[in-house]
């Protein structure tokens, strides 16, 4: 008789993931529909450091939001770890806003690294006690910049 419980665990895990995808797309979707006017969001989703949801939401952004500049954060202060990800649209990266010196900025606070080339960027980092205030750093890049 073969054992399923790898099979059932591995299926929970695909549906906890499933799951944490859809919070962080519901969670950008909300916002752009209830502030139709906005173009940009930083936010802090609350999900695991899973950087699969994060990467997707990011690539979603780009390729069919492509007028929004984004920066989402998810921290695990339980396992220590925390992910982010951001995009960049045009009109911000023609006022200045770069991704990869954006996230890179972000990651310094976060105790970790990122890396990216053209308009999106993704990081990691070993300091998700510090999630909020990379919020906070996220957002005032793009204040110091107008948008």
């Amino acid at each position: 008789m073969i054992n399923s419980a790898p099979q059932a665990n591995l299926d929970q895990q695909k549906a906890f993931l499933k799951a944490e995808n859809k919070t962080v797309t519901d969670t950008i979707a909300k916002h752009f529909t209830d502030n139709p006017e906005s173009k940009r969001l930083v936010v802090r989703v609350p999900i695991s450091a899973n950087q699969k949801a994060i990467s997707e939401a990011i690539k979603t952004i780009s390729t069919k939001q492509k007028d929004k500049t984004i920066y989402i954060i998810a921290a695990d202060e339980k396992d220590g770890k925390v992910v982010h990800g951001c995009h960049v649209s045009a009109e911000a990266k023609e006022k200045g806003a770069d991704a990869p010196a954006w996230a890179t900025e972000v990651a310094g606070v976060l105790g970790g690294k990122a890396g990216g080339k053209g308009a999106t960027s993704l990081g990691q980092g070993t300091q998700p006690e510090n999630a909020d205030q990379a919020v906070e750093l996220a957002t005032k890049y793009l204040e110091k910049l107008g948008l």
